[in-house]
């Protein structure tokens, strides 16, 4: 009997140190997810995301609006811009801009040796979902868009040109350490897609000065189609069906480390119709100088398809005229 007592008051002991145990631990960790920081976190991430210019690139500026916390294992971000800054005036900076932005991080994937991080992003009127494996192997990348604004993403500063449109589609990319053997697919729908804005100027392969002014234009809807093998990234479709414009093109892209170095290598097809071609006195007078180019003659089909290659890497690809 004393036996039976002495072990249900060990037992009462350990259940009440355990229940002071996880009390104490529930206490604290809520104390500290109060208390944290956030906004010395938010000045030391734009720190360390910013950085000078170097070979290759201009400086990069990250601004935060506001930091705060998201679940028990992530951060909230608001009014995020990430802007790199062009490495000649002519140029325009790459500027990414989103509205909100939360990350998490699994801390049961910590504990198999895996970073696995979650990201939900506001863009525009348009969201982004995405997963982030990493692993001693390498990375794997799968994101889900749906209407994101590629405007605020930045997309028209690798043209050259204000591009607008909402795209929506699944990104599922496997990236390896070593790069030659990433694989992978892209599928986007961009739809509403206008180029220009009547006051950026387009640098024309072949011809001098500064540019030309381009009139805005409706390129309709954009398919976009790619296939990732062995590091090589290939383009399976690429089209458009717009009122001013139809465009259509193939091409590779060579992935090397790191990525902004990737090769590239299109082919582009680009109709204009007659009713854009006539549009001002601006387009008519760009048109009809474009015509008088004899590489642009060369390039130009009986039906007025023009034919455009393009080469070079993805930080400073450049185009010519196609026979």
């Amino acid at each position: 009997m004393v036996e039976e007592t002495a072990r249900s008051n060990w037992r009462e002991h350990v259940l009440l140190a355990v229940f002071y145990a996880g009390f104490f631990f529930v206490v604290f960790s809520f104390a500290a997810y109060l208390t944290f920081p956030y906004d010395r976190l938010r000045y030391l991430l734009m720190s360390k995301a910013s950085a000078p210019a170097e070979a290759g690139s201009g400086a990069r500026t990250l601004q935060i609006g506001e930091l705060s916390p998201y679940g028990l294992s992530g951060v909230e971000l608001k009014d995020v811009e990430l802007v790199q800054a062009a490495l000649t005036p002519a140029d325009a900076p790459k500027t990414v801009r989103l509205s909100e932005l939360a990350v998490s991080i699994s801390p049961f994937a910590l504990l198999f040796g895996e970073r696995r991080v979650d990201v939900e992003a506001k863009i525009g009127a348009g969201s982004l979902e995405a997963e982030l494996v990493q692993s001693s192997s390498g990375q794997h990348i799968e994101a889900e868009l749906e209407r994101v604004d590629v405007n605020e993403l930045g997309l028209g500063s690798y043209i050259g040109l204000p591009i607008k449109g909402n795209a929506t589609g699944k990104i599922d990319f496997t990236l390896p350490i070593e790069i030659p053997k990433s694989s992978g697919d892209v599928k986007l729908e961009i739809k509403g897609v206008h180029i220009g804005d009547g006051k950026a100027k387009i640098k024309l392969p072949g011809m001098p000065g500064a540019g030309l002014t381009l009139d805005e234009v409706q390129a309709g809807k954009l398919d976009l189609a790619i296939q990732i093998q062995n590091g090589l990234a290939t383009i399976t479709k690429l089209s458009t069906d717009g009122k001013d414009l139809k465009l259509s093109g193939k091409g590779t892209l060579r992935l090397v480390d790191p990525m902004r170095r990737s090769r590239a290598d299109l082919s582009l097809e680009l109709k204009f119709a007659d009713s854009f071609k006539n549009k001002s006195d601006r387009t008519r007078a760009m048109f009809d100088l474009i015509g008088m180019r004899p590489e642009w003659q060369s390039a130009t089909g009986p039906d007025g398809t023009m034919k455009v290659h393009v080469t070079g890497a993805l930080n400073s690809m450049r185009g010519a005229p196609q026979r």
